[in-house]
């Protein structure tokens, strides 16, 4: 896929609610991106685990899925973005990391998933750009090979291997 390529073909409908899942086994952490996203006028749901996730996606029919990239200690994120992009072609889905690999950054730029990259800890301001990306039919986040590793005391380019 090229930088930049937009892999959904239309931005989703401006009346329609934003219903965003974030899938996040901190649950100190889960709790505050979820309530980043209400603030935002999101409808949003919280899950702690990829069965859960797998589910909720089904039911609910999430526009945005913003999964953590080593979900419960293991590079599932990455395979999870992409089972939900199966079954539900048009949902958005960024994923974030806080502690990943060069091989789980590889995978995922590898992946139809599509939806970039950010770093945690994400604030107000991050999730605020990516509903906006999201409505202008963009990606949540940057493409993997758009950004460059952070340096500070959260991840660190050693990271990346």
């Amino acid at each position: 896929m090229m930088p930049g390529t937009n892999i959904w073909p239309d931005p989703p409908d401006p009346n329609e609610e934003l219903r965003v899942l974030i899938v996040e086994d901190n649950v100190i952490a889960l709790k505050s991106y979820m309530n980043h996203m209400r603030g935002l006028g999101a409808s949003v749901r919280g899950v702690t685990s990829k069965r859960e996730a797998l589910d909720t996606a089904e039911q609910w029919q999430p526009n945005i899925v913003i999964i953590d990239v080593r979900l419960n200690g293991g590079p599932v994120g990455v395979g999870l973005g992409e089972a939900i992009r199966e079954h539900s072609p048009k949902t958005k889905i960024g994923l974030m990391t806080g502690w990943a690999t060069s091989r789980d950054k590889r995978r995922a730029a590898e992946t139809r998933v599509g939806g970039g990259l950010t770093f945690k800890p994400i604030g107000r301001n991050t999730f605020e750009v990516a509903v906006q990306r999201v409505k202008h039919g963009q990606s949540p986040f940057p493409q993997i090979d758009e950004i460059e590793c952070p340096q500070n005391d959260f991840t660190s380019e050693w990271m990346w291997g």
